[in-house]
């Protein structure tokens, strides 16, 4: 059974489900946590969906795909003008105001420190910038999240992580639904990993399908060619046979007159 724990802020239900209805693999287990990956590490679970940046990652020992990137936010009063107008805001429009919380550039996400700023935004009182997912979902009722643009602290990308010596069918089907392979796709239930390997059909790229066109249209004309020289050559033999066909015809006659 494959054991996953996914990061607060994530909705990953939907890759579940889609996971247990297309794979042969058995049961999904899975689990909520603010840090994913201290179980990742500790070895409780074989997977997590971890938030990056993520210093304690170490991509020698354990396999990476990134699947998003999340819209920077901003929680605000829900009584304040900025709930009010509901605009995109950028950092020099909250300059004003005090700031529970705002992540560092590149330094994983405190969800404690986070959580314990919102409360205090409920109370009528400041802001907290961080991812907005998080934002949206641990904000409550009396928070308002904004879009922020130009973030401080850069980008917060979701992604997959497991060990490399746990690299096996269950997750790569499980990877491959996250990356969006639908249930045509001839890998679900049987785990290949390699492109073109157990009748998985490589994708062509742009630059592959112009030069195969191409190669398409080069061998058509060359077989146009190879007809227009064969009708030619066959027109001659026809013609000259007729010419033969038609003296032949004529020389009997002339020796049958003079006899």
């Amino acid at each position: 059974m494959l054991t996953l724990a996914f990061v607060t802020g994530t909705e990953p239900d939907k890759w579940f489900r889609r996971y247990e209805e297309r794979s042969s693999h058995g049961p999904l287990r899975t689990r909520g946590e603010d840090d994913p990956v201290s179980l990742l590490l500790d070895g409780e679970v074989d997977a997590a969906l971890v938030r990056f940046p993520e210093p304690r990652i170490d991509r020698e020992e354990y396999h990476v795909v990134e699947l998003y990137t999340e819209s920077a936010g901003v929680a605000v009063p829900k009584e304040s003008v900025y709930a009010e107008l509901g605009e995109a805001l950028r950092p020099e429009d909250i300059a004003g105001e005090a700031c529970h919380y705002a992540p560092e550039a590149g330094t994983s996400i405190d969800l404690a420190g986070l959580r314990v700023g919102l409360q205090v935004v409920a109370a009528n009182v400041g802001v907290v910038m961080g991812p907005r997912p998080i934002l949206a979902m641990l904000g409550g009722k009396q928070v308002r999240d904004c879009e922020l643009l130009e973030a401080p602290w850069g980008e917060t990308r979701i992604g997959i992580v497991w060990p490399k010596e746990r690299d096996a069918d269950d997750v790569q089907d499980l990877v491959g639904i996250m990356k969006g392979r639908t249930a045509q796709s001839t890998r679900q239930g049987g785990g290949d990993r390699g492109a073109g390997e157990h009748g998985q059909t490589k994708k062509l790229s742009a630059k592959e399908k112009t030069r195969a066109k191409q190669e398409r249209r080069a061998a058509r004309e060359g077989r146009a060619v190879q007809d227009a020289g064969g009708r030619q050559r066959g027109g001659s033999g026809r013609r000259g046979a007729g010419r033969r066909g038609s003296a032949g015809r004529g020389r009997g006659g002339r020796r049958g007159r003079r006899g």
